[in-house]
């Protein structure tokens, strides 16, 4: 991936966000449901996108910044939002927004339907438990996998049936010697 980043609420925020991101070198395709707001985000080089699934299709990371839980909820799980773009495997979605803890939980399941799967050590990796080619994992400030996996004793934790996937990726990823999780979780494993 190439590293585009996307922005979803265009307002002062998104505007301040999105200006910096620009200046720094960055390719941005932006969308505001006020149509004023992207008009004038083009105006500082945003590139136009038709929708929140149009940022999502242009972009490798898609940021939100936008007033409410309703405004997320539309903007990633909506008609025209990010989970229906065509294809979100390894795409790093972030919201800046103040949402209900309810809804973050709500959008995080419906993305990972999409193909998101697990974050290790700050790695993105894939359901295989190979590092997801992103410019976030070039830029890591951790341990490497492959240095964990030379340890001779890796212990994992982790628990929750929310959490299987990752758990999976993760013990594909490092060759670790002890798991440390709940007997439900534990059992779910072991069946497959």
């Amino acid at each position: 991936m190439s590293g585009n980043i996307g922005f979803i609420g265009l307002g002062l925020m998104g505007e301040g966000f999105t200006r910096r991101l620009i200046e720094k070198g960055y390719r941005v395709a932006g969308f505001d449901i006020d149509a004023a707001r992207t008009k004038a985000a083009a105006g500082w080089g945003v590139t136009v996108a038709q929708n929140a699934a149009d940022v999502a299709r242009q972009s490798d990371i898609i940021l939100t910044c936008v007033i409410n839980t309703a405004a997320v909820e539309a903007a990633t799980l909506g008609a025209d939002g990010i989970a229906q773009a065509p294809d979100l495997k390894g795409k790093i979605v972030v919201d800046h927004s103040t949402t209900e803890l309810e809804a973050t939980h709500r959008i995080a399941k419906a993305l990972a339907a999409r193909g998101a799967v697990a974050n290790m050590l700050c790695y993105f990796v894939d359901a295989g438990g190979r590092l997801v080619d992103h410019a976030v994992n070039d830029r890591v400030m951790a341990i490497g996998l492959d240095v964990v996996s030379a340890v001779p004793n890796v212990v994992l934790a982790a628990g929750g049936p929310q959490k299987i996937a990752a758990i999976r990726a993760a013990l594909k990823a490092v060759d670790a010697n002890v798991l440390i999780t709940d007997a439900d979780t534990a059992a779910a494993l072991v069946e497959g």
